[in-house]
């Protein structure tokens, strides 16, 4: 899935312009809205429960810290603390491709979602009176940009789980496949992040509400 983000890449540029050279013969704002209410609530979805995932994970991590902490304190045989070693990793595999498998989700549709979130703006940079119907679009947009935000000002969560894995996959084989899975997820997640933040900057240029990365919201609740 990596290695076929860049061909999804290319062919959203060419989507992108083949869009905008018919902007006002076959494709209405009309069509382009009903296009997004159609690819939206999927990428909502990969958008909202990956965090989830995440929090699964540090649940799972605590509940092997403090059981290896026991087990080193009280001098266990190193057997036991590698077994344990050995289980946490094959608990933690699941909920990497769990993450993979939102990733995939996610940069799959906003990808498709691209070339459709660019010439809907563009027709309402042309027609502003058309900002209302950036609605369900800029509320996407500010929920992602908010999960966005958090992971990048969190200790850089976005390769944290595959740089803790990595730091044991001496360990077990399973240890490196946690690794390589939550990288490869997060790679996807990286650009996908990248094509996100570039419609937040052209909704926030519009002076679309909440399309701020969630600044306004931050603000609001003090």
């Amino acid at each position: 899935m990596a290695s076929t983000i860049d061909d999804r890449e290319r062919g959203r540029e060419v989507a992108r312009a083949e869009g905008d050279s018919e902007l006002g013969t076959t494709d209405s704002l009309d069509e382009l809205l009903a296009e997004l209410t159609r690819l939206l609530p999927e990428w909502l979805a990969s958008v909202e429960d990956d965090p989830i995932v995440e929090v699964e994970h540090k649940a799972v991590d605590a509940a092997y810290e403090e059981r290896l902490a026991r087990l080193r304190a009280a001098r266990a045989p190193h057997s036991a603390v590698l077994s344990t070693q050995i289980r946490h990793a094959r608990d933690l595999l699941p909920l990497a491709q769990r993450h993979l498998t939102f990733a995939e989700t996610y940069a799959a549709r906003t990808v498709e979602l691209d070339p459709t979130v660019h010439s809907v703006l563009r027709l309402v940079e042309e027609y502003p009176e058309n900002l209302p119907a950036l609605e369900e679009i800029t509320a996407g947009v500010a929920a992602a940009m908010e999960i966005i935000r958090r992971s990048e000002e969190e200790e850089g969560r976005l390769g944290l789980f595959a740089a803790a894995a990595r730091r044991v996959q001496h360990v077990s084989r399973l240890w490196r496949d946690v690794a390589e899975t939550h990288e490869r997820a997060d790679a996807l997640v990286e650009e996908a992040n990248n094509l996100v933040k570039a419609w937040s900057e052209r909704l926030t240029s519009l002076g679309a509400s909440g399309s701020n990365n969630g600044e306004e919201s931050e603000q609001e609740s003090v």
